[in-house]
């Protein structure tokens, strides 16, 4: 019987990812890479020493530590003295120190960059020895105006360039791929699950997964209330051409299951190209009709609007049911339902049947899956043994 929709299973609301986990794989790679090749600076590594000062207020002393965070980086004299004790040129020392002060502030912070830390500490300790000295490198500086707060006994490391750019590339391409993927499944929706179907088709769902023998029995005798009249035909109609050889599996185990639970259902031959009563010939491996009542005759049928002409076939039943497989687009289902609807045909049920490993399931799946589990009866061997898995 229909079951009560409780919301969509895990697997139903992650079928997304396994249909188009490719999509937000792609734009990640994509966008990665152009991060990494679009980046001017090359990915370089460097040791960063750093020493604070304090600029003491005077009467005498009117210049801010922002100024003279402004001036040390390009004081000649500074550089010289630096240069000097660490044996180098003045203008290697003026590419390599800096300083800043935060505003507002009397905090001096002068910075040292080298490829070697032992040189970067040096080089910050000679920077805050020249400018706080009793008598400071440069005139510019008043004596005693900086006083050193803190001196640097080791150098971090720095690394700069395309390391910084991956990141967020990385998550830029996840972001692209995750609203491709959004608009893809919006524009293009699915079936995924019971719920989605009943929604689109407005009729009851049975998911054909799980399916015991009793419940496959008690939907038989739902459907009979159903037709009304008896004897009566089930007309079976797959929304996917791929699903009509499935469709004659699936009727077959639904008898099965039915004829264990003394139920009086037969399986009939719909394919064939005489019309009328002579056109529905009983299959010849389906369950056998002893007592020649074809009470209830399941008669599966073709895609509507295709070869088959699975509308004609649900014009000459009492009853029409649709069959689903999971992952078949919404569009594909609206068609069906418009196509048997030109006709004055309405399903009156739908069958959600899962997709397993990328292809249908088969008779032998069933078997095991679903109602005809506890069938073990020649037929159902011989069905088997026609579709092997």
């Amino acid at each position: 019987m229909s079951r009560p929709f409780e919301g969509p299973p895990l697997r139903a609301r992650l079928a997304w990812l396994r249909r188009r986990w490719w999509v937000p794989v792609t734009t990640t790679l994509i966008v990665a890479t152009f991060a990494v090749q679009l980046t001017d600076a090359p990915t370089s590594s460097f040791y960063r020493a750093e020493a604070l000062l304090v600029v003491r207020p005077s009467n005498t002393n009117a210049v801010t530590a922002g100024t003279y965070a402004e001036l040390i980086p390009q004081d000649s004299a500074v550089l010289g003295a630096v240069a000097k004790s660490l044996k180098t040129t003045p203008e290697r020392v003026g590419a390599r120190i800096s300083a800043l002060s935060p505003l507002g502030t009397s905090l001096l912070t002068v910075r040292y960059v080298d490829d070697d830390p032992v040189v970067a500490v040096r080089g910050a300790r000679a920077v805050a020895e020249a400018i706080s000295a009793a008598t400071p490198a440069s005139p510019t500086i008043l004596p005693g105006a900086i006083v050193v707060a803190r001196l640097p006994k080791a150098a971090g490391r720095v690394t700069t360039g395309r390391s910084g750019i991956l990141p967020v590339g990385l998550l830029l391409g996840l972001c692209l791929g995750a609203v491709i993927v959004a608009a893809w499944e919006r524009s293009n929706p699915r079936i995924d699950d019971a719920g989605s179907l009943g929604a689109e088709t407005g009729c009851p769902v049975t998911p054909l997964e799980g399916l015991s023998v009793l419940s496959a029995a008690a939907l038989l005798d739902r459907w009979r209330s159903l037709c009304g009249s008896l004897p009566a035909r089930i007309a079976l109609i797959p929304v996917r051409p791929n699903l009509e050889a499935m469709v004659g599996d699936l009727a077959r185990a639904l008898a099965s299951a039915a004829k264990l639970e003394g139920g009086d259902v037969v399986v009939a031959d719909g394919s064939t190209q005489r019309f009328g009563k002579s056109r529905f010939a009983l299959m010849p491996d389906g369950p056998s009709d002893r007592n020649g009542s074809r009470r209830l005759t399941l008669v599966p049928g073709g895609v509507p609007g295709g070869a088959a002409a699975g509308e004609s076939l649900a014009l000459e039943s009492q009853l029409t049911i649709l069959i689903v497989m999971e992952e078949t687009t919404a569009a594909n289902v609206r068609s069906a339902m418009t196509l048997l609807g030109q006709f004055g045909v309405t399903p009156a049920w739908t069958m959600l049947v899962r997709r397993r490993r990328g292809r249908l399931v088969t008779h032998r799946e069933l078997r095991e899956h679903a109602a005809v589990e506890a069938i073990v009866n020649p037929m159902v061997k011989a069905s088997a043994a026609r579709d092997p898995a």
